[in-house]
């Protein structure tokens, strides 16, 4: 639960919300297995003491009906526990190779920070987007410079100037295109200029009449008829006879106009914003914005901000990775720090977290080799395994611990020594198949998540799947080699001692 609980500490709130659920749904279930499953194993037991009756209680049937055993596949579980406990060499170096190998496999993997990847392939609407690209040369990541004004004419005014720098861009290759309100509105200064300009024409080359005329002359040495032409010089003399600026108020009259201008510019709580869209060439610059992006917004002052989805890419790929290097360092520091707590001894605590430490170097090194690389679902699934992993590494080094006991220091037989020995082997047998169990139950449980249509969801479900696989297979190999050797350093310092004293004894007498 505390591994999940780590996740309150991110910046995203659906992070933030799925640590907070999985982790209570852990202490739910905790809080089931403490009170409701020891009242339903006390149910079953006195339910078959009244089946079996006071004089048949040993007894392992009753009218010909069986007393059920329970019995659950270890998978060849005990067979390799007790191998690597009583083989303990081969193992560590046969682990020891294969994390070598696991650590130099995993400096391969690579952070893939494109959503696109993360969506499912053949959509109508990812084919209808490359049709896009393809025919028009243009793609759909563009950027955005927003321009905060105090005034309407502030606004208008920097937003052309600002078009004019990115301009600059488009003509040395760096941008494919430049748009903003100045294609449909001209800046306040522009206008007067050319309203200057129009009042200057109008008793020349603008007097009424005189281009109808020109006109209609033009289309009868051409063979045409003039009328077909009447609405467009019409809009022709409409505009020359304009006299005052065109506004914002003035073109948000129609529904048509009105959506255009929101595309480009509007008044938001007493401030006026205007936005420039840059359009960088077709499938580049998608991880971040060309650097002559970057010095031109820096140049531009605090009131122009530069935005985009490669800009949110890059932020986004640097808060995650941010983000699930302290969930993992704060994850596993806690937990290192409740199981101090249980033990009380720092050997007993690493012994715990070595599946654990060894287990995440095979998944990396598994994720590099199999062909899985980093993205924005799936890294975080290296602290999700300190949560599930480590329950393997606690399980058996409690149950060598019950196994082995505070008993073995009053021990004198060298027989007795040997039975201790075969009934930790066996016990660490046991607790393995519950390992294993957990394992792969986990793994179905993360096993739908693989089969999932989105390759974001997938590849987390594979990953924690290795993850799961790795931990286990390393608390019933790794683990049991280390206690085999530690309960042969506790027999030897018995021995020594017992061996002494027979010798003094023989040497007295």
């Amino acid at each position: 639960a505390t591994a999940f609980y780590v996740f309150l500490i991110t910046e995203f709130e659906g992070l933030r919300q799925m640590g907070f659920l999985i982790g209570t749904g852990v202490l739910f279930c905790l809080l089931c297995v403490l009170v409701l499953l020891p009242s339903l194993l006390a149910w079953r037991e006195d339910r078959k003491q009244r089946a079996t009756g006071p004089a048949g209680a040993g007894a392992t049937s009753t009218g010909g009906r069986s007393t059920p055993i329970v019995y659950f596949h270890g998978f060849g579980t005990h067979h390799i526990i007790g191998w690597s406990y009583r083989h303990p060499i081969p193992v560590l170096c046969a682990c020891v190779t294969l994390t070598i190998a696991a650590l130099w496999s995993a400096t391969r993997l690579e952070f893939v920070d494109s959503i696109r990847s993360m969506r499912p392939e053949g959509t109508r609407g990812m084919v209808v987007q490359d049709e896009v690209v393809e025919r028009f040369g243009s793609g759909f990541d563009y950027m955005m410079l927003v321009v905060r004004g105090r005034s309407e004419e502030q606004v208008l005014a920097h937003t052309a100037e600002i078009t004019r720098r990115a301009s600059v861009l488009v003509e040395q290759g760096v941008l494919r295109g430049v748009d903003s309100i100045t294609s449909v509105l001209a800046p306040p200064e522009q206008q007067r200029d050319v309203l200057l300009w129009l009042e200057e024409l109008r008793g020349g080359l603008l007097a009424p009449g005189r281009v109808e005329g020109l006109f209609a002359a033009a289309a009868e040495r051409a063979g045409l008829r003039a009328e077909p032409f009447d609405r467009g010089l019409d809009l022709l003399r409409r505009a020359a006879a304009t006299r005052e600026q065109i506004t914002i108020d003035s073109l948000a009259g129609g529904d048509q106009t009105q959506r255009l201008l929101q595309r480009y510019v509007r008044e938001l709580d007493g401030e006026w914003k205007s936005v420039v869209y840059l359009h960088p060439p077709p499938r580049v610059w998608r991880r971040s914005a060309p650097p002559e992006v970057e010095e031109l917004a820096a140049d531009l002052g605090d009131d122009v901000v530069l935005t985009g989805t490669n800009r949110i890419s890059e932020r986004l790929r640097e808060q995650v990775k941010a983000d699930a290097r302290l969930a993992a360092i704060v994850g596993g520091l806690v937990v290192t720090l409740l199981l101090w707590l249980d033990y009380r001894k720092l050997s007993d605590t690493l012994l715990s977290l070595a599946p654990l430490v060894v287990g995440i170097s095979w998944m990396l090194g598994a994720m590099a080799a199999l062909g899985f690389d980093m993205n924005f679902f799936n890294v975080f699934v290296s602290s999700m395994i300190i949560g599930i992993g480590i329950d393997y590494g606690v399980h058996m080094v409690h149950r060598y611990h019950e196994l082995h006991g505070h008993e073995l220091d009053r021990i004198r037989d060298g027989a007795e020594l040997g039975r201790r020995r075969e009934a930790v082997a066996n016990g660490l047998g046991e607790t393995g198949k519950a390992v294993v169990l957990a394992a792969l139950s986990t793994c179905v449980g993360f096993g739908s998540l693989a089969t999932s249509h989105y390759p974001g969801l997938r590849s987390m479900g594979f990953v924690a799947i290795l993850g799961a696989l790795a931990t286990a297979l390393t608390a019933i190999t790794l683990l049991p080699a280390i206690l085999g050797i530690r309960f042969r350093a506790a027999s030897a310092a018995i021995s020594v001692p017992e061996a002494r004293a027979a010798g003094d004894g023989t040497q007295a007498r």
